[in-house]
């Protein structure tokens, strides 16, 4: 049986020009292999593995005054029993324009 536990969560509105800033930081530190996320008390490190799995979704939350667009991006990896994360193979390829 698994169990999911909540490390960090956090959720703010910022301008496209802030995100842009805010993803470029991201992959910086994913291109070194450690992500330190922290807001207020919270904070997480997180080392990452060479290889990770990506998962890219768009999807549409239509009412009858308007349309939510969502964009997730969600990347998974798996740790050992020591908490130290496992390079797993990497598959397909994907192209953003």
């Amino acid at each position: 049986m698994s169990e999911s536990i909540k490390v960090f969560k956090t959720e703010s509105d910022m301008s496209r020009e802030r995100l842009a800033d805010l993803l470029h930081n991201i992959a910086d530190r994913i291109d070194e292999g450690r992500v330190t996320l922290s807001q207020g008390e919270s904070r997480a490190v997180i080392e990452l593995p060479s290889e990770l799995r990506v998962s890219i979704e768009v999807s549409d939350e239509i009412s009858l005054e308007s349309t939510k667009r969502e964009l997730e991006i969600e990347v998974e990896w798996h740790l050992d029993a020591n908490g130290q994360p496992i390079d797993e193979a990497a598959s397909g390829t994907l192209t953003i324009s």
